[in-house]
């Protein structure tokens, strides 16, 4: 509501997802806004009401960013779990443990994408970054104990390699994969809704 008072501020994008949310809620812009002008004479300054709604976005955030790596390895941990009739421990470990992570990025894509279901801020798109940080840190701590280039760190963490030479990817490298392909499954959702919206 908040938001709703200062759409000059906001960018057309913004302003799409306010009214998403407002319809979602079963709030009115009108009166979303005379609610607002009349708590302004309360309350002169509206920098809590931003400070909240920033916080919450970092929480969502957080909590976007563990689905996007606990939460997808715990999918496609049941996936694995429930092909194991059927496949052989060396395809398991193909599917899973050995570059580029078929099934891990597979279920990052699926469960990204339907995340609308429970979700619809722009934190979705962010999930990456933390995965991202831990990656660079363990590039970084690797090229010091081995005293290496940024190539072969490049190549340690990023190239092919079968398991258990990989395992330094799976403990890293692959949380970023998977969180890549959350937030990408979740663009992917928005766009296509947008757009079937015409």
């Amino acid at each position: 509501m908040a938001l709703a008072a200062d759409q000059d501020a906001l960018t057309e994008d913004a302003r799409s997802a306010l009214a998403e949310e407002l319809e979602r809620r079963n709030l009115a812009i009108e009166s979303s806004v005379s609610t607002d002008n009349e708590t302004a004479a309360v309350a002169p300054s509206d920098s809590p009401s931003i400070f909240v709604l920033r916080a919450k976005w970092v929480g969502l955030w957080l909590l976007n960013t563990l689905i996007a790596t606990i939460g997808v390895g715990f999918t496609e941990g049941l996936v694995t779990e429930s092909i194991r009739p059927f496949t052989t421990l060396a395809t398991r470990i193909r599917l899973t443990w050995t570059p580029y992570y078929p099934l891990p990025v597979i279920a990052g894509l699926v469960v990204g994408y339907f995340t609308y279901l429970c979700f619809k801020g722009s934190y979705r798109y962010w999930a990456w970054v933390a995965p991202a940080a831990l990656v660079m840190d363990a590039v970084v701590k690797w090229r010091a104990a081995n005293q290496s280039s940024w190539a072969a760190a490049g190549v340690h963490f990023f190239g092919y390699m079968p398991w258990p030479a990989s395992r330094d990817q799976v403990n890293s490298t692959l949380f970023l994969y998977m969180s890549f392909c959350y937030s990408f499954g979740a663009f992917v959702q928005t766009k296509l809704r947008r757009t079937a919206r015409g």
